[in-house]
């Protein structure tokens, strides 16, 4: 009967080194997400963009939607993948590279954000701090109709471990 008192302290030395453990456990991989790619998708001003908010590379990203939406469709003959830098300014309207007739062809109605090539083939890296500008959504004057669609993105670091993230993106065209 002398032992109860080891025993009991023992236990309780075991399970407050798992809860320790567990608790370091946790730190370190919210310390290894912190210093990750961090990817999402959002509407700046003209374009629907994906950036890596994290702060290292992200390669491999692949969008896959769960919720489809619209994108204005003159815009999906340029629609492509294009990568800035902080501080760099989008390219200019394409509209002055066409003829009238074409242009007015070409701005009736729209299309589905899984018509754009970085939803069909991915994005193959985004480093910390750029950004993919996937498509021009333009805000018309007058009456504009709110648009969303739903997302996962899932991507991999520079040592391959692997990110997804889940989002639904909201924009008016």
């Amino acid at each position: 009967m002398a032992d109860w008192p080891t025993v009991s302290l023992t236990t309780a030395l075991v399970l407050i080194t798992g809860y320790y453990a567990w608790q370091n456990k946790r730190m370190v991989e919210e310390m290894r997400r912190q210093n990750g790619p961090y990817l999402y998708v959002f509407h700046d001003r003209d374009w629907l963009v994906i950036k890596n908010g994290g702060t290292r590379s992200a390669h491999q990203v692949k969008i896959t939607l769960l919720k489809d939406a619209d994108v204005p469709k003159q815009y999906q003959e340029f629609a492509q993948v294009i990568i800035t830098r902080p501080g760099e300014l989008p390219p200019p309207e394409p509209s002055e590279k066409l003829t009238p007739e074409k242009w007015a062809e070409i701005t009736q109605g729209t299309v589905k954000v899984s018509t754009l090539p970085a939803i069909k083939s991915g994005v193959s890296c985004i480093a910390p701090g750029e950004r993919a500008l996937l498509a021009r959504v333009s805000r018309h004057i007058g009456t504009t109709t709110l648009h969303q669609f739903e997302c996962v993105l899932r991507y991999r670091d520079g040592v391959g471990a692997q990110y997804e993230e889940k989002q639904v993106v909201e924009y008016e065209i």
